[in-house]
């Protein structure tokens, strides 16, 4: 049981290191292509917003298990000997890291994007900008935000499958 509770979170962070980036990719790549195609932004921005809506549940879900193995992998390391001082600390350290990845990920998709994809919705659009001052000013601070936490995720989860496989 605990080999599958460790390979579990190894599959949960390889899902948040390469989903973080291929999303990260997409946008971009949608961003890029609807301007040298003539697109509208707006048009971008209802695309790249719809597909992070779409991985946002499975991130969501792939953190929670992250934060739980991480937690796990603290209290039951998965080495055949008794780990050394140093070992032990490290995945404390690595279950702190886990959890602020799976608090991260959870604000983001539980009020970050979930603002977002409101204002997206429900607010006046005037080209590629929200018509209120405030709107926007609110829609370009929570994307700061998701750029920055999922920036955050890619790198946590790429850390953290390193070094789980560097200690065991």
């Amino acid at each position: 049981m605990k080999r599958l509770i460790h390979a579990i979170t190894d599959l949960a962070l390889a899902f948040c290191f390469g989903g973080g980036i291929v999303a990260a990719i997409s946008a971009t790549v949608i961003f890029r292509e609807s301007a040298a195609r003539g697109y509208e932004r707006a048009h971008a921005n209802v695309l790249a917003g719809e597909m992070f809506a779409k991985v946002g549940g499975p991130l969501l879900i792939a953190a929670c298990l992250v934060g739980a193995g991480c937690i796990y992998g603290a209290l039951r390391p998965p080495l055949n000997e008794l780990p050394g001082k140093m070992k032990l600390n490290a995945w404390r350290a690595m279950a702190v890291l886990g959890l602020l990845v799976t608090l991260s990920v959870g604000y983001m998709e539980g009020i970050g994007n979930r603002r977002m994809h409101e204002l997206r919705r429900e607010g006046k659009w005037e080209g590629a900008k929200l018509a209120s001052a405030e709107e926007q000013a609110e829609f370009d601070g929570l994307h700061k935000q998701a750029t920055a936490i999922y920036s955050f995720t890619i790198l946590a989860s790429g850390a953290l499958l390193f070094l789980r496989r560097a200690l065991s």
